[in-house]
This record gives structure tokens, sequence and C-alpha cells, in this order.
């Protein structure tokens, strides 16, 4: 048997990985295990096996778990902004607004999976992120809100509240065509159905059209 030449040694070895491909490799083995675990909890040495690599060279990249989190909610946020969510949450009225804003995220949960939701929902990790993920939201959720209040005659609380619990519905609708069991043409049109009737239902009954008093008889 022969032995290989220098040259055929490392012609034989697997092309070193330029640091941007590692990083967003990096972030899709994050992004897979938050969808998959539905938690915020992992191990950069985890993280560094998936990827084929060391711990040491994960923390060559990221100082700590949260900065990797930072990373992988930044760039969902950068796919939302490209979707138009800031300008769905700018236009139109209540329904219109939530409608759309709805669509864009279910279309993005169903594409993409629940990262931004995932790692949200834990105060305590979400406590420790300084990337764009809370105050994003926090500002979508802002707007709706103060459109809300508007609209529907309502408390600033009440309406962050009411927004909150609306944006469920395409957070969850988008889940269920992401794990296979909605088709994406049903999860949409429950989202505008689910939008419109939550609103309506809350919206203030009209007054009472102001009788005139009848002029009285003269004698």
């Amino acid at each position: 048997m022969t032995n290989p030449t220098g040259s055929s040694r490392e012609e034989a070895r697997a092309p070193r990985k330029k640091a941007s491909d590692r990083v967003a490799e990096m972030l899709d083995i994050v992004d897979a295990s938050l969808n998959a675990g539905r938690t915020a909890n992992f191990s950069m040495r985890d993280i560094g096996t998936a990827a084929g690599a060391s711990r040491a060279l994960v923390y060559a990249y990221f100082d700590d778990q949260f900065q990797l989190l930072d990373a992988v909610l930044d760039r969902h946020v950068e796919l939302l902004c490209t979707a138009g969510l800031e300008t769905a949450v700018s236009q139109g009225t209540l329904t219109q607004r939530c409608a759309k804003a709805g669509e864009i995220y279910l279309r993005h949960v169903a594409a993409h999976g629940m990262a931004l939701e995932i790692v949200l929902r834990e105060k305590p990790v979400a406590r420790q992120l300084s990337g764009r993920a809370r105050p994003f939201r926090a500002a979508i959720l802002r707007r709706l809100a103060t459109m809300a209040a508007r609209e529907l005659a309502m408390g600033t609380n009440e309406a962050l509240t009411l927004v909150q619990l609306l944006a469920v519905i395409p957070g969850d609708a988008g889940r269920l065509v992401y794990e296979g069991t909605l088709s994406l043409d049903d999860g949409l049109e429950l989202n505008e159905r689910l939008m419109a009737a939550s609103i309506d239902s809350l919206r203030p009954a009209p007054a009472p059209p102001v009788r005139a008093d009848r002029p009285h008889s003269q004698p």
C-alpha cells in the first residue's frame, strides 16, 4: 500500500470553513434546538459538538449563550422588518393592522419557527438579552395598543393586554403550520377571522339616538 503524498493528504482534508459560515451554522443549530426543545436552555458544548467544533471555538465567537441567542433573534427581527411588519402596524384601522401584522408573523413562524416567542417568554433569559428582539417586540405591541385604546375606548394597560393576547393567534397558527398539522391557507384564514371577530366583539356599543322632544299641542 502506498502512502498518500502531502498534496493528496491536503486534498483529502475538509476545507476550512470561513468565520461567517461557521457563525451561520451555529445560529442554525441554536435555532433548531430552540424549536425542538421549546426552551432557551442549551449547552455551549452541545452547540460546538453539533457544529463539529469545540466549546472553545463557540466561545471564540460568542461570549456566552445570551450573546448567541441575541444573534439568533436579531436574524429573525431582520426577516420580519424585511417582510414589512413595522409598516403593517402603522397603516389602516386596528383590524387591518392586526390582520396584516398577524399574517406577516404567521408566515414567518410557518417558515422559520418560533425562536422569538420561545426565548422571549422565558423572562429570566429574556432579561439578559441586549439585542434588537425585546425593544422591537415592545415597539410593535405599543403601536397596536395605541390604536386599540383609541378605537375601542380602552385604557392603556387594557389595550396592551389585548394586543398581547391577539398576538397569540398568529403565533399558534404559524406553529401548527410549521409542525405540519395545519395548511398555510387555513392558518391565514383562521388568523384573519379570529382577529376581526375578537376586535369587533370589544367595540363600544353605539350610543342610542337622541330623541327630540315632541312639541306640545296648542289648545
